[in-house]
C-alpha cells in the first residue's frame, strides 16, 4: 500500500483551491479531513494481497424483446425462431376466401439482413414449418423448445440470401390456412412458423425483428387470383415474432470468465474487500477487466460495453436491476467506477459481489472472454483499484 501524509494546512489550502475550480468530488476525499493528520491510501489487487473469485453461468432469457431476429449455427450455438402472421382483408375478399374462388399465385416472406457471425462463405440452410401450438414472444424461451410441436415437412419453395434480403417463396396451401382464419376464425388454423437451421449450418444471420417504429421488419406477400379473372396483391402484419437461442455452457480456458449474448452468459465477481483497515472510508473504487481477444467472438454489429451489476442474492445471482454500472472497453480493457458498489459492501456489510452482463445481451452471440480469478498470469486477472481516506494512527 501507498501511505501519503497531509498535514491539515497544507491539505485545507489545496482543498479550498480544488473546490473553488470545481464542483466535482475529490477522488481522494478532502471532505473527510479534520483537525487529526490523515492518511490517503491506494490499493491494487494486482500488487496487494486480496481474495477474490470468479465463474460464470448460463441464464435463460425469453429472447422476444429483441431487436434482431437470429437463424443459424455458430460455436455449438443454434439460433432458430418463431413467426406469426396476420391478414386483415377487406370484406369481399372474405367472402371469396370463404367461398374457395380465390387462389393463391403466390406468397413469399422477405427478410432484412442486419447482422452475421461467422465466416461469410460459411455452408447456411434452414427450413420452415408449420407451427401447431399456441406461443407468445416473452414467454417463448430456450426452455420452451423440447415441447414444441410442429410438422415436419419443410415449406420452402425457394430461397435466396443476400448480403441485404432474404426472400423466402412459400408452399401456398400452408399461407391459404392463414387466409382462411383472417377470413373466418372457425376455418383454418393460423399458429405461425418455426424457422430451424440445418446441421450443416456454420453461421448465424440476423434479421430486422418487428418494433412499431421499424418498417424493415419481416412481412409476407401474397399474388392472389380472384374468380379466375382479378390479381391483387396482400401484405401481411407481423403478429408476433421470437429468437430461440440454444446451447451448452461455453468451455473456457482454465482462470477465464465468459459474458456472452443470446445464449446468454453472465459471469460472477467477489473481491474481499476486509482486506482495507478498520475505519477507512473509500473514496473511489475502480474495475478493470483484461479481455482474452483470441479467444472472444463477435458479430458484422455489437456493442463493447458490459453491464456490472450490485448482487443482492449470490445463492440465486438476483442482482439490482437498477444498479448497472458500465464497463467501457479501450484497447482489450474493460473498466468503470464502481465506487457505490465499494461502499455498499463496506459499510453495509454485504458483499455478495458483482454480476457480469454483455450490455447488449438480445441481439446477437457476441462473448466476451475475460482473464478470471484464477488465471496463472495475476496481472490479468479482474483487478480493482481503492483509493480510501483512514485518519492517523488507525
Amino acid at each position: 500500500m501507498i501511505i501519503k501524509k497531509i498535514v491539515l494546512a497544507i491539505a485545507a489550502v489545496f482543498s479550498i483551491h480544488f473546490l473553488a475550480c470545481s464542483d466535482s468530488p475529490s477522488s481522494v476525499g478532502e471532505e473527510f479531513l479534520t483537525d487529526d493528520l490523515i492518511s490517503v491510501n491506494s490499493f491494487d489487487s494486482s500488487i496487494d494481497s486480496m481474495d477474490q473469485n470468479s465463474s460464470y453461468f448460463k441464464e435463460v432469457v425469453p429472447l422476444g424483446n429483441s431487436s434482431r431476429l437470429l437463424l443459424g449455427k455458430f460455436e455449438g450455438v443454434t439460433a432458430s425462431m418463431l413467426l406469426r402472421f396476420t391478414f386483415t382483408l377487406a370484406d369481399s375478399i372474405k367472402e371469396d376466401v370463404i367461398a374457395g374462388s380465390t387462389k393463391i399465385l403466390s406468397a413469399s416472406i422477405t427478410f432484412t439482413n442486419n447482422y452475421s457471425i461467422g465466416e461469410a462463405s460459411a455452408p447456411y440452410d434452414f427450413a420452415i414449418h408449420k407451427v401447431n401450438q399456441f406461443w407468445t414472444p416473452l414467454g417463448f424461451s430456450a426452455d420452451s423448445l423440447s415441447t414444441l410441436s410442429y410438422d415436419p415437412d419443410d415449406r420452402i419453395i425457394s430461397k435466396n440470401i443476400t448480403d441485404t434480403l432474404t426472400t423466402i417463396e412459400l408452399d401456398t396451401s400452408l399461407v391459404h390456412d392463414w387466409l382462411l382464419y383472417a377470413s373466418d376464425a372457425t376455418m383454418g388454423s393460423n399458429l405461425g412458423i418455426y424457422l430451424n437451421p440445418s446441421e450443416q449450418s456454420q453461421k448465424v444471420l440476423g434479421f430486422e425483428a418487428f418494433s412499431v417504429s421499424g418498417t424493415n421488419y419481416p412481412s409476407v406477400q401474397l399474388i392472389i387470383e380472384k374468380a379466375g379473372v382479378y390479381v391483387d396483391t396482400l401484405t401481411s402484419s407481423i403478429f408476433g415474432d421470437v429468437s430461440i437461442v440454444a446451447g451448452d455452457l461455453p468451455v473456457a480456458d482454465i482462470g477465464n470468465i465468459i459474458v456472452q449474448s443470446g445464449l446468454t452468459v453472465n459471469s460472477r465477481l467477489y473481491f474481499d474487500l476486509s482486506v482495507l483497515p478498520e475505519g477507512s472510508v473509500i473514496n473511489k473504487a475502480e474495475l478493470f477487466l483484461t479481455e482474452d481477444t483470441l479467444k472472444s467472438k463477435v458479430g458484422s454489429n455489437y456493442s463493447s460495453i458490459i453491464s456490472s451489476f450490485f448482487v443482492i442474492d449470490s445463492t440465486t445471482d438476483s442482482s439490482d436491476a437498477a444498479s448497472v454500472i458500465l464497463l467501457t472497453k479501450s484497447g482489450n480493457i474493460f473498466s468503470g467506477e464502481i465506487t457505490s458498489f465499494a461502499r455498499s459492501w463496506q459499510f453495509n456489510n454485504n458483499n455478495q459481489g458483482i454480476i457480469l452482463k454483455n450490455y447488449d445481451r438480445l441481439n446477437g452471440l457476441e462473448k466476451f472472454v475475460l482473464y478470471g480469478s484464477d488465471y496463472i498470469d495475476q496481472q490479468l486477472r479482474p483487478k480493482i483499484k481503492i483509493t480510501y481516506t483512514l485518519k492517523d494512527g488507525l
